[in-house]
């Protein structure tokens, strides 16, 4: 099947095709923060593109990353995220997302001398896109794209829960933009 014939709807969440890719908020903001600020004009094949991945149902956008990155970066990547708004991927309507979410939260508050109290609290709240992300790569059985990275195993207790040490304990690959960027071609 060719990335053409792959569409995905709000209405459609769990019917073939599910995206292969579920992106981070981080890939978001951090392009337009690091890389293309001030002239958003200068990176518009790069939105083109990965906008165009969320169209095709490629790379998956949940409602909890794009709550976390609208408002926050620039009026123009609102306005690309307002054009996706209809694909984005409603999370707490789904029973198996809400079962991954608990199991994502249980894990972390219960696997001893891995986190410090913070951190666990710090993931709690519902609007935290992360476990939110983390429980819908498990149902999706995508690969997450963050930049986020491992922390130092000596470094226990963690004061942040990352996204890759959740996602090795339950089986979910991870990568970062640029590998994304270069998997699936197209930048």
């Amino acid at each position: 099947m060719s990335d053409s014939d792959l569409t995905l709807t709000q209405g459609a969440l769990f019917d073939d095709p599910t995206p292969s890719y579920l992106i981070d908020a981080n890939c978001l903001m951090r392009p337009y923060n690091e890389y293309y600020s001030p002239d958003f004009k200068l990176s518009e094949l790069f939105w083109s593109r990965l906008f165009g991945l969320i169209r095709r149902g490629v790379l998956g956008i949940i409602d909890k990353v794009r709550d976390e990155t609208y408002g926050h970066a620039s009026d123009e990547l609102d306005k690309q995220l307002d054009a996706v708004r209809s694909l984005v991927l409603v999370t707490d309507n789904d029973a198996s997302i809400l079962n991954g979410y608990r199991q994502v939260l249980s894990h972390i508050a219960t696997t001893p001398m891995r986190y410090q109290p913070k951190a666990v609290r710090d993931w709690t709240p519902e609007t935290v896109a992360d476990p939110w992300l983390l429980a819908t790569a498990m149902a999706f059985r995508s690969t997450i794209v963050t930049f986020e990275t491992k922390p130092d195993p000596a470094g226990r207790p963690w004061k942040r829960v990352k996204i890759p040490a959740v996602a090795e304990d339950f089986g979910i690959p991870c990568m970062d933009l640029f590998v994304f960027m270069k998997e699936v071609g197209g930048f």
